[in-house]
Parts: C-alpha cells; sequence; structure tokens
C-alpha cells in the first residue's frame, strides 16, 4: 500500500502552519512596547480648540521665538512685550519616538525674559518645542522643532 498525500493530510498541515503563525505574532506583539504619542491623548484632543485659540494670539504678536543653544543649554526669548515676573506657563521638550523622553520645565524667565534649560539629559535626536505661557490673562502657545547632537 502506498502512502498517498491526501487532500485531509494538506488540509491539517495548512491550518496547523496557519496556527503557529498566528502563536508566534501574538508573541511578537505582546513583546512589543508600545509608545503613544502621549498617554492622556483623548481628552487633550477634546480641548484642542484652546491649543488653536493659544496659537491665534501667538501669531497676532508676529514673532517667532529665536532658540539659541549655548554651553548645553537651549535659550528660548519670550517677546519683548512680556513681563518676566507675570508670566506663568509650561515648556515641554517633546520627544516623537518615545514618550519616556519628554522633559517638562515651568517657566522662570530671568530679567531678559529668556528661558533656559539644560540639554545634558537629553538625548541626540528630534525635539519638538511647546511653550505655552500666560501673560496678563492672554495664553500663547507655540510649537518649534529642535535638534540635539
Amino acid at each position: 500500500m502506498k502512502n498517498k498525500f491526501h487532500w485531509g493530510k494538506a488540509l491539517g498541515v495548512v491550518i496547523g502552519l496557519y496556527l503557529t503563525g498566528m502563536i508566534i505574532f501574538l508573541i511578537f506583539s505582546i513583546n512589543r512596547d508600545v509608545n503613544l504619542v502621549s498617554d492622556d491623548y483623548y481628552p487633550k484632543e477634546l480641548n484642542y480648540q484652546k491649543t488653536i485659540e493659544q496659537k491665534q494670539n501667538a501669531q497676532r504678536l508676529q514673532k517667532i521665538l529665536p532658540l539659541d543653544l549655548k554651553n548645553d543649554s537651549v535659550l528660548i526669548a519670550l517677546p519683548d512685550e512680556f513681563v518676566p515676573d507675570s508670566v506663568k506657563g509650561m515648556v515641554v521638550f517633546y520627544r516623537p519616538s518615545s514618550s519616556k523622553l519628554d522633559i517638562k520645565h515651568k517657566i522662570k524667565l530671568n530679567d531678559r525674559g529668556v528661558f533656559s534649560a539644560s540639554t545634558k539629559k537629553m538625548e541626540s535626536g528630534k525635539y519638538q518645542i511647546q511653550l505655552s505661557c500666560v501673560h496678563q490673562g492672554t495664553s500663547y502657545y507655540w510649537e518649534q522643532d529642535l535638534y540635539i547632537e
């Protein structure tokens, strides 16, 4: 009696290979690290209209914030109209590739209206500076890219 390869055996082999592939894919998927843009992206999306209004307020000033990298520090000069003691807000160094590398600072300006932050703890790569602040009751928001080498 010859041992023929029957269609039932072929079906069993195909189903077995399919299940093996699915199990390998499942194990691979479980072991992957998932980096969301931010952990609380849904509430941020609901409040995005406020960000749009803050960007419009910043555009009315007709000034792009000058960035300067000096001595392992990034310097951000706010507009001259801003009185250093009356500015409240936050600067976020947002890292698109990993939320674990995001850095947040409260705004503290020197007497010339310049914010300074150290870049020593930043890994090389692209960051997006997200500066949001309130000055004399008006909210402002700027975004600008920064590349650390």
